[in-house]
């Protein structure tokens, strides 16, 4: 018998490696966020004595001390985005935490589903589906499944888009530093925009199997 948690993915391992990949990776994407809200609230003297107490690492502090992901995006919006706009990167900020929201839909929907494999119209798939949208109905708990379905194609894109999305993190934290004078210059170019990734193959071009097959 696996040892396979997941019993889904030993038929999908490339698919599954991605996918936990992109678990373990939002982690990265965050930091870099706090890190961005540690520059903007830094009360920067450039004739202070190095690291003389100056509110350093208030901005991750305030985020860590949230537990929730989505709460900390909003409290990072919130505490950075006028000193940003200030320094001229309005645009690059907005693709940035633009960028970091898509990201965490994607890794929340993966977090928190139930996995399986089918066979639909054009072939086996691996699909998940989100058992909280079935909790949030009223009565007993109804077992409805809407299976979404995930391509290695999709999870490729999805995987450089996460990539992106640091890049474009870490660009407007070295931007600023330059531009607030904290720096003469940063090694983070801007990356080469790229588009946005489905989160998902609805079900309406997958097919999967009825509802009512599924355990």
């Amino acid at each position: 018998m696996s040892s396979m948690i997941v019993q889904a993915f030993t038929k999908f391992p490339a698919e599954a490696a991605i996918i936990g990949r992109l678990l373990a990776g939002y982690g990265e994407l965050e930091f870099a966020l706090a890190l961005c809200v540690d520059r903007a609230t830094r009360k920067f003297d450039p004739n202070a004595v190095p690291y003389k107490a100056d509110a350093r690492h208030l901005g991750i502090k305030a985020l860590y001390r949230l537990r929730s992901e989505s709460s900390r995006l909003e409290v990072a919006d919130a505490l950075m985005r006028a000193d940003y706009v200030e320094m001229g990167l309005e645009d690059d900020y907005a693709e940035a935490l633009g960028g970091i929201r898509l990201c965490l839909k994607i890794r929340n929907q993966y977090a928190h589903c139930h996995w399986a494999d089918f066979r639909y119209r054009d072939g086996y798939g691996l699909f998940f589906t989100a058992l909280e949208d079935a909790a949030e109905t009223s009565g007993s708990f109804p077992f409805l499944w809407n299976w979404r379905g995930v391509s290695l194609d999709l999870l490729t894109d999805q995987e450089a888009y996460f990539s992106y999305a640091l890049q474009m993190l870490k660009f407007i934290w070295g931007e600023f530093r330059v531009r607030k004078g904290m720096a003469r210059a940063h090694d983070q170019p801007r990356p080469s925009k790229i588009p946005q990734p489905r989160r998902y193959i609805p079900p309406e071009e997958l097919e999967p199997p009825d509802p009512d097959s599924s355990p």
